[in-house]
């Protein structure tokens, strides 16, 4: 008897400790109140995850969201999923998910018109184009866009314009939809660009001679890492015009990123799972960078604060180079 209970009471001390470490993982909420009546925030890479879960709370703080996703009638099922767990007819909108009861007097109930589908594949140059034509005709002002989307490809890969996968989705798709949406972000007043981005930037070195080939890390890390200088030099450049641009590491979220057949993503999986953020929870940081009033311009975040990035994404040389080598393969081709 005395064993079962011996052991019983380790459990029980497992169990606890483990509550406590995935508490402590979840990270910081943002406890913001700050609304977004009025504004046009675009988010990309929106029909799962920390994406879906960014759209939701701008929404139910009063934006209307453009989510731009690649695959459309994904996008359309994400907006209905939205809608049913946070639109009026569900009485239970402004209770769930919420930060702190503190919080529920700044949220809304979504309406259909906050939330407009729109087909965007960051991975083809004519694709990203035509997005920003159709936003450029409809929009006079774009407040935020949340360069939000990414792929985790291990192997070599490249897109149809010879660029690898990661760096050609996660940084170039990126840095030329920003540059196109220049006209209307500055024609907004404070207007933000918010990079999700990840603390495995820190374990990379930036190729700026040949983005396709990291010199130190893995492809994913190389281009998180040009999507961390990417928002310091944009922030330099436009600082004079009211833009600010920061970077953020969501955290170790359960997303679709990690559904990859790799056998890292097996082991996070199978050993990770329990001390995994939730998407909500992933979306915190990015939440707090699109509410929040008194951002760092080119900061990096992480848990809601502001942290020190790679130190290459504090050499201005290697900034301005990195922009000067995306600008001639994505904006000048």
């Amino acid at each position: 008897m005395e064993i079962y209970m011996i052991v019983g009471i380790f459990l029980a001390l497992v169990l606890v400790l483990l509550h406590l470490i995935r508490t402590y993982l979840s990270g910081a909420k943002c406890l913001l109140r700050q609304r977004l009546d009025g504004k046009v925030i675009v988010v990309t890479g929106c029909n799962t995850g920390i994406g879906l879960e960014t759209v939701a709370e701008l929404a139910r703080r009063g934006a209307r969201v453009i989510m731009a996703c690649r695959d459309l009638h994904k996008a359309e099922q994400s907006r209905a999923e939205i809608l049913e767990r946070y639109g009026v007819t569900n009485n239970q909108a402004t209770k769930t998910n919420v930060a702190s009861e503190s919080l529920e007097s700044s949220l809304k109930p979504i309406t259909k018109d906050q939330l407009v589908c729109e087909s965007l594949d960051l991975a083809v140059i004519p694709s990203i184009r035509n997005f920003a034509e159709r936003l450029l005709q409809r929009e006079t002002a774009v407040h935020m866009l949340i360069n939000n989307a990414g792929v985790m490809v291990s192997n070599f890969q490249l897109t149809e314009h010879g660029f690898e996968k990661n760096m050609g989705v996660n940084h170039l798709g990126h840095f030329l939809l920003t540059h196109l949406l220049l006209p209307r972000l500055c024609a907004a007043s404070g207007a933000k660009v918010i990079n999700v981005s990840s603390d495995s930037h820190y374990f990379s070195r930036i190729n700026v001679r040949d983005l396709n080939k990291p010199l130190r890390g893995s492809y994913y890390a190389h281009s998180k890492l040009a999507m961390v200088i990417h928002a310091r030099e944009l922030a330099r450049r436009y600082a004079d015009q009211g833009l600010v641009a920061v970077s953020l590491h969501p955290g170790l979220t359960s997303t679709e990123l990690f559904r990859q057949p790799t056998i890292c993503n097996y082991l996070i999986r199978t050993f990770l799972s329990p001390l995994i953020k939730t998407p909500w929870d992933g979306a915190q940081t990015t939440l707090f960078c699109a509410l929040s009033p008194k951002l760092t311009p080119g900061g990096y975040y992480r848990n809601c604060a502001p942290c020190q990035p790679n130190k290459q994404a504090l050499d201005d040389s290697i900034c301005e180079c990195v922009w000067g080598v995306s600008e001639k393969l994505v904006v000048d081709s």
